[in-house]
């Protein structure tokens, strides 16, 4: 009998209330949490945990009561702000890869150079064999600097785009806020 009573107390209360679940990067947990608020959420559960890549993931799991005022309103609100924070994180990723493949690109082709004056000292080619390695080693040192140099080019480029979709997201929370 209680077990009946339990059952239909929790069906009532699912059919009072929409979940949802986000699984995010960790770093833009906060700002998810503060936005979901914003949109009538309220924050239920978080859980951390790794993906394949080794960077941190977080789920996190929010209810709102199913009959709200504006939902419609907010739910578009909502959508747009998933949007701007995909926008955000597509242009750090984006800012990240350039950096590495530029690093990786002078990384290999240093590796590369020195296999062939490894190939020529064999050959016996004595002065190709240390042009060959004085690149190769040039290459593997410039590889880092290169990386640091594009990757503060590209933040300098993106760091106002990525600033222009936070105020648009402040903007969107604070007409959610007229709507609650």
């Amino acid at each position: 009998m209680k077990e009946n009573v339990s059952e239909e107390r929790g069906k009532m209360e699912e059919k009072q209330y929409d979940y949802k679940k986000k699984t995010i990067e960790r770093k833009y947990a906060s700002i998810y949490i503060d936005n979901y608020e914003g949109f009538g959420w309220k924050l239920k559960s978080i859980s951390y945990h790794k993906n394949q890549f080794d960077s941190e993931i977080v789920t996190l799991k929010f209810r709102r009561r199913t009959q709200i005022p504006n939902k419609l309103e907010l739910s578009e609100l909502q959508l747009k702000f998933e949007m701007k924070m995909q926008e955000i994180s597509r242009m750090n990723k984006t800012k990240n890869f350039l950096a590495r493949a530029v690093a990786y690109v002078i990384g290999i082709a240093g590796t590369v150079l020195l296999l062939g004056s490894i190939l020529t000292f064999i050959l016996s080619f004595g002065a190709a064999t240390l042009s060959l390695a004085a690149v190769g080693l040039t290459s593997w040192i410039v590889a880092y600097p290169s990386y640091v140099n594009v990757r503060r080019r590209k933040t300098v480029e993106f760091s106002p785009l990525i600033t222009q979709r936070f105020k648009e997201i402040n903007r969107l929370k604070k007409n959610a806020g007229y709507l609650l």
